[in-house]
């Protein structure tokens, strides 16, 4: 929502990847869909 109004949005997780505990395939579309609305992903993200 706040990429669609123009805001830089990037989503950190700690772990090695977005949502361990889905499907691999799930994680990629929503992946997909994060970079098509401009938010960053960043994996392995520290305090």
């Amino acid at each position: 929502m706040f990429a669609a109004l123009g805001t830089k949005v990037t989503v950190g997780e700690r772990s090695e990847r977005l949502l361990p505990f889905c499907d691999a395939q799930v994680v990629e579309a929503l992946q997909y869909h994060l970079r098509e609305t401009g938010c960053l992903s960043s994996a392995s993200a520290r305090r």
